[in-house]
């Protein structure tokens, strides 16, 4: 566990400081810099997500960035809270950990070795996938047809640990040579629907929300769909039912590992009427970001949120319709 002590009713009296380390991923796998400042802009993707938490943190918190405060809700690592605060970030990280020892905050997150085993693809199984421990398997499988096929590395953000093979001669060396193992290897499946649960583990097991994913045919984020879940999932909601039963059990699971914290549970329809949960994400996510901003700024409306060109955009100029079968 990482935390600096401070004493219960203190705590209490604490703001919030919300630190967005997109960069979790590559803490997890040990390739992020070792300074909590060279991380967090270590990559465009995590500076332009750097000020996420503004969607969802409480009018009274504040945010660590970069390099600019725009006001008094913001601060800097040269210019850091000097009264003591309680640190929310996007996903467990030592490095958060050692900033908030040094300058005297609060901060508690499960031990990281523990984050890094229910946050891997290889802690869940669903019926269709292959666990493969070495490139030789790997390789064998991709060779074997039907096509096309997936790669899955261990750990990756979002799609950019897939490989597509679409013949047995696919390229695959540099891929297998680089990747993060075990892989896990799936079917190219028919996915008529995608939809995400958020959920956060401390004593008890807490449902958030729902929402639906709109992905890309590589499984890359583009947007999510919060509403009513009623409207939003359609005819599919009686899935969501079903899902939040066998996630409470995945969840159970989560928690007994030892972790403590946010979760989001990537799903979906294959086949007609197949349900599975394809990845566990032991962190925040973009649609608990999506969740919390149709609550708090568009409670009785349903909202697209969208991450495009290294910039966030909510739509809610929008006719949602059930999609059908887009793979």
């Amino acid at each position: 566990m990482s935390y600096c002590i401070l004493p219960q009713y203190f705590r209490a009296l604490l703001k919030k400081l919300h630190i967005a380390n997109t960069f979790f991923e590559d803490e997890l796998l040990g390739k992020a810099p070792k300074d909590l400042k060279l991380a967090l802009s270590s990559s465009s993707i995590y500076q332009s997500l750097s000020e996420i938490p503004l969607y969802f943190m409480d009018k009274e918190d504040a945010l660590l960035v970069r390099d600019e405060r725009r006001g008094p809700h913001f601060y800097t690592f040269d210019d850091p809270p000097k009264e003591p605060h309680i640190i929310e970030s996007w996903g467990a990280s030592n490095l958060i950990s050692d900033f908030a020892k040094k300058h005297g905050h609060h901060y508690l997150s499960p031990d990281l070795s523990v984050v890094k085993k229910v946050h891997a693809k290889n802690f869940i199984l669903p019926p269709f996938a292959t666990l493969l421990e070495n490139a030789t398997l790997a390789l064998d499988w991709i060779r074997d047809p039907p096509y096309p096929k997936v790669l899955k590395s261990n750990i990756s953000l979002s799609a950019k640990g897939h490989f597509i093979a679409l013949s047995p001669l696919a390229k695959v060396d540099t891929y297998l040579k680089k990747a993060n193992y075990p892989l896990r290897g799936e079917p190219w499946l028919n996915r008529c629907f995608d939809f995400s649960t958020q959920w956060f583990i401390d004593k008890g097991i807490h449902y958030l929300g729902a929402c639906v994913l709109n992905n890309n045919q590589r499984g890359s984020y583009l947007s999510t769909i919060v509403g009513n879940p009623k409207e939003t999932f359609g005819t599919f909601f009686p899935y969501l039912e079903k899902h939040k039963k066998e996630a409470l059990l995945l969840l159970q699971k989560i928690k007994n590992e030892g972790y403590f914290g946010n979760v989001g549970l990537d799903a979906f329809i294959y086949d007609e009427n197949k349900l599975a949960i394809s990845e566990i994400n032991a962190r925040k996510t973009m649609s608990y970001a999506a969740l919390q901003a149709q609550r708090k700024r568009y409670p009785e409306q349903t909202i697209r949120f969208t991450f495009k060109d290294k910039k966030i955009a909510i739509s809610t100029d929008l006719l949602y319709t059930e999609e059908q079968c887009k793979r």
